[in-house]
């Protein structure tokens, strides 16, 4: 079966993860009213991503700039433990899977969107 992104993987790491911890925490299913973080961070010292301990399709938290739209296949980075933004100057680790339209807004804004994880 392709993988579209319309069933994304409900993990949730057991513990905190952050940026350049290991990535070999457990995930589990995901409860209903659990924050799901679904990206496992590992990142070189020069704080560019070099693995992603979760390949597959997760809901994660998307920055988006003021002004600024997310289409559906953009790439994405990491911006911190627990979001990813558009990809600027960092390493692609996923893939959006859901626009987000912000161009009339005057701040950022975070939604968590499905997204496609690649390495």
């Amino acid at each position: 079966m392709i993988d579209d992104g319309k069933n994304p993987s409900m993990l949730v790491a057991t513990g905190n993860l952050t940026k350049g911890q290991l990535v070999g925490l457990t995930v589990q299913p995901a409860s209903a009213q659990a924050d799901i973080l679904g990206v496992c961070l590992k990142d070189t010292p020069q704080g560019n991503p070099a693995s992603i301990g979760c390949i597959g399709t997760f809901y994660v938290d998307v920055s988006v700039a003021a002004s600024a739209i997310l289409n559906v296949g953009d790439e994405l980075e990491v911006k911190d433990n627990a979001t990813l933004q558009a990809k600027n100057t960092g390493v692609a680790v996923a893939k959006a899977y859901e626009k987000i339209d912000n161009s009339t807004g005057g701040s950022p804004v975070t939604r968590k969107i499905p997204v496609k994880i690649v390495k």
